[in-house]
């Protein structure tokens, strides 16, 4: 993976990650840092919603093409989830249905372009977790338990850390002025989907939770010829100043090898992980370093930010957050900063 694009990379993840959004547990023991951020790609993870009358007869069975998730995991059953759908891209394999769900007595797409759920506590019951949280469906908010299965945390073959998170969220239709009102529609066969008292939606996830570990890091940036490797081991080997030493030779024999991220990466690969005093220590020395080089570089300046804000070092954290918001606000990953008090 070239450099560039693996830092691309890292800022969707940061971005995606970055987000404690209505986190209400805040208990002392969380810790935000990288590696227990996850992400749930689209790629390999699923978000059903299924419809059934009363008598469980299902009526329709699709998924929603289009969602992102933000995922935070510290262990046991101290879990957050966000996930937000695309209202629009359930598909249920017949087009008939799926402009039926489109309508205003179903989802109201047009209206309502997004589904979205924000957990706020969690709780066990027996194996099983009880996820509180809150469901916005057709503009509408109500607080809702959704049902998860035991988590385990599995490392794959290239040392990422994973867990599948499945979860079902039953859904009170009348709670969302979901009325399943009768919708016909020109076919070779008509299409009931009107709805009895006791009907109901089911929304099933279905995510392959994925973070970077520290043998992650510390493997993909391995290679002899790779500078973030060099100055890490260097680092790790010697201390902070001979790292920076390197840095400068690297810089000056080979320029073209190292740019305004490479830093950045090295202070990422200290902080994966549990990272120590010494390691965050290690990791703001060289954001301090680089930010002096590229002073217009606001991704380094929000970086260092947060990697203050989990250091514990809150004033400067909040220093630094207030430089990032006047040079671009959008940089800014409120809900995190909120975890810390910042604002």
């Amino acid at each position: 993976m070239k450099m560039k694009n693996l830092f691309a990379l890292f800022v969707i993840f940061v971005a995606l990650g970055g987000s404690l959004f209505a986190f209400k547990q805040n208990k002392e023991s969380f810790k935000p840092n990288w590696s227990n951020r996850f992400i749930a790609p689209s790629t390999n993870s699923q978000v059903r919603l299924t419809v059934r009358h009363q008598n469980g007869t299902q009526v329709a069975a699709g998924q929603f093409g289009s969602f992102s998730s933000n995922i935070f995991y510290f262990g046991g059953e101290d879990l957050a989830l966000k996930f937000d759908l695309v209202s629009n891209s359930y598909t249920a394999g017949n087009n008939v249905v799926d402009s039926i769900m489109n309508t205003q007595d179903w989802l109201s797409t047009d209206k309502h372009p997004s589904i979205s759920f924000a957990s706020t506590g969690t709780k066990r019951d027996g194996k099983k977790l009880i996820l509180t949280g809150d469901l916005s469906l057709k503009g509408i908010t109500k607080s809702m338990e959704m049902s998860v299965d035991p988590i385990e945390m599995k490392k794959s073959i290239n040392n990422i850390d994973y867990f599948v998170l499945a979860g079902k969220l039953k859904i009170n239709r009348t709670d969302f002025g979901i009325s399943g009102q009768r919708n016909w529609y020109p076919s070779p066969w008509k299409v009931d989907m009107t709805m009895d008292s006791g009907s109901t939606l089911e929304l099933n996830i279905h995510f392959i939770a994925q973070s970077w570990s520290k043998k992650w890091g510390e493997t993909i940036f391995s290679a002899n010829d790779n500078p973030v490797g060099k100055i890490y081991k260097e680092i790790q080997d010697k201390g902070v100043k001979r790292g920076l030493k390197l840095y400068e030779s690297i810089k000056k024999e080979s320029p073209d090898q190292v740019d305004q991220n490479t830093l950045g990466y090295t202070s990422f690969v200290l902080t994966l992980g549990d990272p120590s005093p010494l390691d965050y220590e290690q990791a703001l020395e060289l954001f301090e370093y680089n930010i002096k080089q590229f002073p217009d570089y606001t991704t380094a300046k929000n970086n260092y930010a947060e990697t203050l804000a989990m250091a514990g070092r809150i004033e400067k954290a909040r220093e630094w957050y207030m430089k990032v918001k006047a040079d671009d606000e959008s940089y800014l990953d409120q809900e995190f900063f909120d975890y810390y008090e910042i604002k």
